[in-house]
């Protein structure tokens, strides 16, 4: 049995609507990524999971049991914020016990639990400390703490890294990650950055326009997209139709596709008598170089690590285009 079956849900603000019949199933133990641009409707249908929002049509069932009409209390559900939620004048243990009084639980099964946790989450000599004086990272680990000490059903994570720096955000990616395998609690994350939910997720639903796209294992969705919005959305893919993929790459489509090519798998080439594109930016990134490559006005993107870049580019070359791929992909 699934921990949540999201089945047939649908909801409409003011006539229009922001979801369209979602259907996920998200098994015990898994971690599942909602991802998609913003406005597409991934937080709203948080939120009816969570029982903060109610849906127009369909049903929400949690370990088998309707919950459709059940307040945010009795869905046992624990939801980590963007904004950490925590309270300032708590201290760490106090904030990450709170849940815990709340059920009122007794003062030592609250000290053993609350002490087990902040020790999965490397905050035990911080026990004492005000939340304030923490770092970000720091604070989106004790309201993690928080919600796992409850032992929740299941856990919500609403855009829980997008308020710190990059090096946070690794760090507390890998830290999420971990914590999630160990607690072994099912996991919904939603986030617009693809390349977090690659990295996190058992599988992903990409959303757009309140409807799914695809949904698949990360590796799936990645090198196989279902149409060209998820392969622009999360691989960043170059699209070619039917003209530029005989041009450039003797490739023959129907009229009605695209030629799916990620940016990995295209290189420029200055020793060839074939100039098939001008380079118009070079992008250094610290591991890879990123082209930008004009051919007859259509916008070509590649990015190569460094070692295998042998040759000097510079703005303005005239190149040809190397395939460093036999795998034809092609979307509607």
């Amino acid at each position: 049995m699934s921990d949540l079956k999201i089945h047939n849900i649908s909801k409409e603000f003011n006539g229009t609507a922001v979801l369209d019949k979602i259907n996920l199933e998200i098994n015990q133990g898994e971690f599942f990524s909602i991802v998609g641009p913003s406005g597409c409707g991934k937080t709203t249908l948080l939120r009816i999971i969570a029982g903060l929002e109610f849906p127009t049509d369909g049903r929400i069932f949690i370990k088998g049991i309707d919950s459709t009409s059940m307040p945010p209390q009795k869905r046992n559900v624990g939801i980590v914020f963007q904004n950490y939620a925590l309270f300032p004048n708590m201290n760490v243990m106090e904030n990450v016990a709170y849940g815990l009084k709340v059920k009122k639980e007794s003062r030592e099964t609250i000290l053993k639990k609350t002490s087990s946790v902040l020790e999965k989450v490397l905050l035990s000599h911080k026990a004492g400390e005000k939340v304030s004086s923490l770092s970000g990272g720091e604070q989106q680990r004790v309201s993690l703490a928080r919600v796992i000490v409850t032992e929740p059903d299941l856990i919500l994570f609403d855009e829980p890294l997008s308020n710190l720096d990059y090096s946070l955000r690794q760090e507390t990616r890998n830290e999420l990650k971990r914590l999630q395998r160990e607690s072994g609690i099912t996991s919904v994350y939603v986030t617009h950055d693809q390349s977090e939910a690659l990295a996190l997720s058992d599988r992903i639903a990409v959303l757009n326009q309140g409807k799914i796209q695809q949904q698949g294992k990360p590796e799936e969705i990645y090198f196989n997209p279902a149409n060209s919005f998820v392969s622009k959305f999360i691989s960043h893919s170059n699209l070619f139709d039917s003209v530029l993929s005989k041009k450039l790459f003797n490739i023959e489509i129907n009229n009605n596709q695209k030629l799916v090519i990620l940016q990995e798998e295209i290189k420029p080439v200055k020793s060839t008598e074939l100039k098939q594109g001008v380079i118009t930016e070079i992008l250094f990134t610290g591991y890879a170089y990123e082209f930008t490559i004009s051919v007859d006005g259509n916008i070509i993107k590649s990015m190569q690590p460094l070692n295998t870049v042998l040759e000097n580019f510079s703005k303005g070359n005239e190149v040809g285009l190397s395939l460093l791929t036999d795998k034809i992909r092609v979307v509607e």
